[in-house]
C-alpha cells in the first residue's frame, strides 16, 4: 500500500550507493551559514523583518553549535558564506561534502516563495487550496548533505526532512544526527537491503522506551482509545515536551516527529530520543484532486503500523 513512499524514503535516506566512496579520514565538510535575503527584505514590513531575521539568526546559531558537536571525521568543518561555498562546489573538489538547508535555497529563495511558503505552515491543516499541486512542495523542507564533485542537480549524500517549515533548536539537532547517522552508514559500506535490515532489528528497541506523541498531530478518533491501537508504553503529550526529549537525549524514550513530504503525504517516523535512529515509520496517501485534504493526522492504522517489526 505504501510502496512507493517506502521507496522514496530510501533513497532519501540512503541516495545514490552507486557513487564511489568519499575518503572519510580525509573528508572536509562545508556548511553554508544563511544571509538574510535582500530582495525579501525589502518587501517586508517592520515586524516581518524582525521575525525574518531572528530565524536566520537562530538557524546559524543552531547549525553551528550542532554541527561543531557532532561532526567527527578528519578537520573541522567550515561554515561559509553562500558564494564561498559556490566557490568551492565550483572547483569540485573530491572528498568533500557541502550542507545547506532547502528551506534557504528553495522556500525561502524569493519573495513570492517566501510569502507562499509563510501562508502554508500557517494553514498547514487546511485542504491544498484548489488542490494547487505547485503549492504543496513547499510545504516540505530539508537539511540536505551533497558531494562538491557532484552536479548540483545529483541526489544528495545524506539528508533529513524537517518536521516544519519554522524549524526549532530540537528540529535542528535531530537533522545534524540523523544526517551523521547516514554517514556512518555510509563508512559501513551499508546498501539498501542492509538498510531495510537494519530498521528491523532496531525496532524491538522500542519495546524498551516510552513513547510520546504529540496530541496536535493525532486524529481525534483515536485519542480516546489510544492504548486499543498502540500497545506498548504510550504518552500522549505536546511539541515542548517532545523537544525537551530531543534536546536532552532522553534515554527511556521515542519521539513521533510528522514530517511533510514534497507531494503533499506526510510520513509519521519514531525516533529513539537518544540517538534519533529510526525506530518505525508509516505513511499517509498524498492529497489528490478528489480527496484535497491533507493527510497529516496520525491515524490508528499508523500507531499500530509503528509496532509492526517489534516481535
Amino acid at each position: 500500500k505504501y510502496l512507493h513512499a517506502i521507496i522514496i524514503s530510501i533513497s532519501i535516506l540512503l541516495p545514490c550507493q552507486a557513487q564511489s566512496q568519499i575518503n572519510f579520514s580525509n573528508c572536509q565538510l562545508v556548511v553554508i551559514v544563511e544571509e538574510p535575503n535582500k530582495k525579501i527584505e525589502e518587501k517586508l514590513n517592520p515586524s516581518e523583518m524582525m521575525s525574518y531575521q531572528k530565524e536566520i539568526e537562530s538557524y546559524n546559531t543552531c547549525i553551528k553549535k550542532y554541527i561543531s558537536q557532532y561532526w567527527t571525521l578528519s578537520s573541522k568543518p567550515l561554515f561559509v558564506s553562500k558564494t564561498e561555498a559556490e566557490a568551492i562546489v565550483a572547483k569540485k573538489t573530491p572528498d568533500m561534502l557541502v550542507l545547506k538547508n532547502t528551506k534557504y535555497t528553495f522556500n525561502y529563495s524569493d519573495y513570492s516563495s517566501y510569502k507562499l511558503s509563510q501562508k502554508l505552515f500557517q494553514n498547514k491543516n487546511q485542504v491544498v487550496e484548489n488542490y494547487s499541486k505547485k503549492q504543496l512542495p513547499y510545504r516540505a523542507t530539508s537539511i540536505v548533505l551533497q558531494r562538491a564533485d557532484q552536479p548540483i542537480e545529483a541526489a544528495a549524500y545524506a539528508s533529513a526532512s524537517m518536521p516544519n517549515l519554522m524549524q526549532s533548536e530540537a528540529d535542528l539537532m535531530y537533522a545534524v544526527k540523523s544526517v551523521m547517522l547516514q554517514i556512518d552508514y555510509r563508512k559501513n559500506g551499508t546498501n539498501e537491503v542492509q538498510l531495510m535490515k537494519m530498521y528491523i532489528k532496531n525496532a524491538p528497541h522500542l519495546k524498551n522506551l516510552t513513547l510520546l506523541v504529540n496530541e496536535t498531530d493525532l486524529d481525534s478518533t483515536v485519542i480516546q482509545e489510544i492504548k486499543v491501537h498502540y500497545k506498548l508504553a504510550i504518552e500522549i503529550s505536546n511539541q515542548e515536551n517532545i523537544e525537551k526529549a530531543i534536546l536532552s537525549g532522553n534515554k527511556g524514550t521515542a519521539v513521533t516527529l510528522s514530517i511533510p513530504n514534497p507531494d503533499g503525504s506526510f510520513w509519521f517516523k519514531v525516533f529513539d530520543a537518544a540517538t534519533m535512529e529510526l525506530l518505525a515509520q508509516s505513511g499517509s496517501i498524498p492529497p489528490s484532486e478528489y480527496y484535497p485534504a491533507l493527510n497529516n493526522k496520525i491515524k490508528a492504522k499508523h500507531l499500530e503500523e509503528f509496532t509492526h517489526y517489534c516481535d
